[in-house]
């Protein structure tokens, strides 16, 4: 049984389409924002212009998705693996535990590459010209 599955950015897509273009945040429930669903549910997308967002940036919320329960992953390995060595040790097998320690240590090096990888995979990525004039937009179309 597979406890961390990955995500398909296909049925993301087709779970947009299905909701409306995005309006009812089937989407958002695939991929465990659900808070977020609530609110593109009761909003309409967020008025539409969160849907339209969505349907730029889905690739990108599933692929983030996917490192964090790659990430969920190697912690239960690493819980496992530090049991094990803690039991090792209490046995007196301490060959076998030095076995699990170094195992443990690559595991970490993993979970932070993956911690890295996550911090360069932002969701949206909009350079300064381009989130100002976001902005300014969004706040006088309000008025």
């Amino acid at each position: 049984m597979n406890y961390f599955p990955q995500k398909s950015v296909r049925t993301a897509y087709i779970l947009w389409l299905f909701s409306g273009f995005g309006w009812l945040g089937l989407h958002r429930i695939y991929l465990d924002k659900h808070r977020t669903c609530l609110v593109w549910t009761l909003t309409f997308g967020l008025f539409g212009i969160g849907s339209l967002i969505d349907l730029f940036t889905l690739p990108r919320l599933v692929q983030r998705y996917n490192i964090i329960q790659q990430r969920r992953a190697l912690q239960y390995q690493l819980r496992q693996i530090n049991k094990k060595k803690q039991r090792l040790i209490e046995e007196q097998r301490l060959d076998e535990a030095e076995h699990c320690h170094m195992e443990e240590v690559r595991l970490q090096q993993q979970f932070k590459a993956l911690h890295h990888q996550l911090q360069a995979t932002p969701v949206l990525s909009l350079n300064k010209k381009v989130a100002t004039t976001l902005s300014t937009a969004i706040l006088f179309g309000a008025q």
